[in-house]
Order: structure tokens, then sequence, then C-alpha cells
């Protein structure tokens, strides 16, 4: 099976976001709106995270069923979710991630957790 540029590109691109998941400790997974057509690769770094033993968290409505494992927090808001990261900084031990993967189909982003979360 021979693989052009497009596929080099692509299989990098899921050798980063994986790398990037390993080295997380929390992924933030961001839902879709209801009725919106979804795209696999967030489920995949999911699954990776859940299987590592990642601390996942949701940012809105569980779209499949591993959004109620055991261990997945899910909040309302983003900013209820940063809330949460602010005092898990703070107070632990609960948080003191130093990696945070923001997962979603439009936007990826590793960043400090001390730092404010952008996107």
């Amino acid at each position: 099976m021979r693989r052009g540029e497009d596929g080099v590109a692509q299989q990098r691109c899921a050798d980063e976001d994986l790398e990037d998941v390993a080295r997380a400790d929390l992924l933030m997974l961001f839902a879709d709106p209801p009725k919106s057509v979804l795209r696999g690769g967030k489920f995949v770094e999911l699954g990776y995270a859940l299987a590592k033993c990642s601390c996942v968290w949701i940012i809105g409505r569980a779209e499949n069923v591993f959004g109620y494992a055991t261990g997945v927090l899910r909040f309302d808001t983003f900013r209820e979710a940063r809330m949460e990261l602010a005092l898990q900084a703070s107070f632990g031990p609960r948080g003191g991630y130093d990696k945070v993967e923001c997962s979603n189909t439009d936007r990826t982003a590793t960043c400090r957790a001390d730092l404010a979360l952008t996107s």
C-alpha cells in the first residue's frame, strides 16, 4: 500500500495527537452541538486517554456511552471546567496538572494548567 504526501502528513498528525494525549495529565473533550456531524478523531483520543487511565473531562453533553465511564467528569460549560481546573491547580491533590490536552474537532492545544486556557 502506497501513501502519498497527504498520507504521510496525516500519519504525522495522528502520531503527534497520540503523543500529546500520552503526555497529558488531563484530556478535555469539547462536545459538539446536538445533531452535528461527528468526526471520529476526538473519540480515538478519548479512548486512548481512558485506556491509559488519564483524567478525562467532557465539556458539554456526553456524546456516547464513554462520556459516562468511571472517572469522567462532565461540565456544562468551559467556564465551569476552567474554574475547577483553577481550584485543582491551587489546592491539589485533585490537581497539579502540568499539561492539559484540550481536544475538539476544531481546536487542539497542549498548554500549562497554570495558564489561562485559550483556543
